[in-house]
């Protein structure tokens, strides 16, 4: 599935180069946006100065976010990534949803 999605990208936007670097760089400030808010959630959690460097990391993730979803690219790459999501989701549940365990 996922080099099928990667042949469609690359066929739909004609191997133009700029364009696939804008839908990699959007799927990275999302990958860092969702690291953070969990960094910031973790420091709320254990009251610590960590949070001091996770906020204003996290509003500038999601400054350039925000500027890069001006472009039409950003949210196809968004929905590609929520099409993925429920696929995978749809695929765990299917699989028994075994437990998650991060204690350790």
């Amino acid at each position: 599935m996922v080099h099928g999605t990667a042949i469609l990208l690359t066929l739909g936007f004609g191997a133009n180069e700029l364009k696939i670097v804008a839908f990699y760089a959007i799927s990275v400030l999302v990958g860092f946006l969702l690291s953070l808010s969990a960094a910031v959630k973790f420091a709320f959690y254990t009251r610590t100065y960590y949070l001091m460097l996770a906020i204003p990391g996290l509003l500038m993730v999601a400054f350039a976010l925000v500027v890069n979803m001006g472009r039409y690219e950003g949210w196809v790459i968004i929905g590609l990534g929520i099409v993925m999501a429920y696929y995978l989701r749809k695929k765990w549940f299917a699989g028994g949803r075994l437990p998650i365990n991060f204690s350790h």
